[in-house]
């Protein structure tokens, strides 16, 4: 069954009715695994991943890092257009406040 075709509750009632699967990490990944989820289970850990890359529309197979640099810079540019505006206002006071001066 594919795993986009099932609904939450779906998924849910699969969970409570606890069929397991063990799988192989390697013990690094095991240690981040059990360090990022501190008191939840496992699975409910990765089950909180699954949902979370899919409400956000990030596949992990693909570059992550260049969606989310893409997004940064433009948080960035954002910024830079917020202080440029403000310098604008400033300097535009000054301005107007030498004229008025002389």
């Amino acid at each position: 069954m594919c795993r986009s075709a099932l609904t939450f509750a779906e998924r849910f009632k699969i969970m409570q009715t606890k069929i397991t699967k063990t799988i192989r990490v390697s013990i690094d990944v095991k240690q981040h695994l059990d360090e990022m989820k501190g008191s939840v289970s496992a699975s409910e850990f990765i089950e909180t991943m699954l949902s979370y890359f899919e409400r956000n529309g990030v596949d992990p197979r693909t570059s992550i890092n260049g969606k989310f640099k893409t997004l940064e810079l433009q948080g960035i540019e954002r910024i830079i257009k917020i202080i440029r505006a403000i310098e604008k206002d400033k300097i535009r006071q000054a301005a107007s406040g030498a004229r008025s001066a002389q």
